[in-house]
């Protein structure tokens, strides 16, 4: 079944049926926002759709299937289905935990369109604090840099720990927790582990440069889910994050590419602003690109 949904007066679709509940758990299709598929007489707010649309049902199949989650077979009635996908009792709240921090449920090609209007939403009422914490997190960047005679060394030293802070915190908010803006120095409590990663992120950067730009923007592309997998997982090292990050990458590359492009033309438009409008696109970048982290992070899992 494919479905559509009305976002500032225009229509967004076709969407699978996973698609558009995992639109709906993020929060971006709202209970008052109108959809339609075919066989619906006319449009209509989600609230007032059926509930065995909106969440998953039992199954009432004979036979046996298999859980997306754990990948063990189950007999059907004994699961519930959502979408496409069986899950059994078991593993039923860690797969919509998963769901409601923005993991798909599918194959975690969430169209970049839609991973900008999930961090839009998670942005949304929480604008003055995320701007706050990107403007103290780059002052200090700022100020650490200034300091004569040692500034870049102590740029240097602190600059994991501040990426590390500011990817914690932007992880809460879009996940919808507690944020708290003293996030931003929890890096510091793992200063070791954002040390290395920057370290060894910046030096195999240059050496694929050495090569050729392109190799090193490749590079680039590859770690960047490694700070991302840190702070998702604080037993793991440096390296071996690096390592998660490129093969989490892994034909992903382009599309976070394209992703990180549709906001050039804001960042044209901060020009004339002084680069003051960074401050409101900086958290826009940041919660987006979390979205699609969580995105192949979901991925990702399900091909472990």
């Amino acid at each position: 079944m494919q479905w559509y949904y009305a976002d500032q007066g225009k229509s967004v679709g076709p969407l699978s049926e996973d698609d558009f509940l995992k639109l709906a758990a993020a929060g971006t299709i709202t209970p008052k926002t109108l959809v339609w598929h075919e066989g619906m007489q006319e449009w209509a707010p989600y609230e007032k759709l059926s509930q065995p649309t909106q969440a998953a049902q039992p199954a009432t199949s004979t036979g046996t299937g298999k859980c997306r989650q754990c990948g063990k077979e189950f007999r059907l009635e004994e699961m519930v289905k959502f979408g496409d996908s069986m899950v059994c009792a078991t593993c039923k709240p860690a797969f919509f935990q998963r769901l409601q921090e923005g993991a798909t449920a599918g194959d975690g090609n969430t169209p970049n369109a839609d991973l900008m209007a999930q961090a839009r939403t998670s942005l949304s009422g929480s604008w003055g604090l995320a701007v706050g914490a990107t403007f103290v997190s780059g002052l200090i960047n700022a100020l650490a840099g200034a300091i004569p005679m040692a500034g870049n060394l102590i740029s240097f030293l602190i600059s994991g720990a501040m990426a590390l802070g500011l990817i914690i915190f932007f992880l809460s908010l879009s996940r919808g927790g507690e944020t708290r803006f003293s996030m931003i120095f929890d890096g510091f409590s793992q200063f070791g582990r954002a040390l290395g990663a920057y370290f060894f992120m910046n030096l195999f950067i240059i050496l694929w440069t050495l090569l050729l730009i392109i190799p090193g923007i490749i590079a680039g592309l590859s770690y960047s889910m490694t700070f991302y997998i840190l702070a998702d997982n604080p037993s793991i090292g440096p390296l071996d994050a690096i390592k998660r990050s490129k093969a989490m990458m892994y034909g992903r590359r382009w599309k976070f590419f394209c992703l990180q492009f549709r906001f050039l033309g804001w960042a044209l438009l901060c020009i004339p602003t002084l680069f003051i409008g960074l401050l409101w696109l900086i958290p826009y970048i940041s919660c987006t690109s979390v979205k699609f982290y969580e995105d192949v992070k979901g991925r990702a899992i399900e091909s472990t």
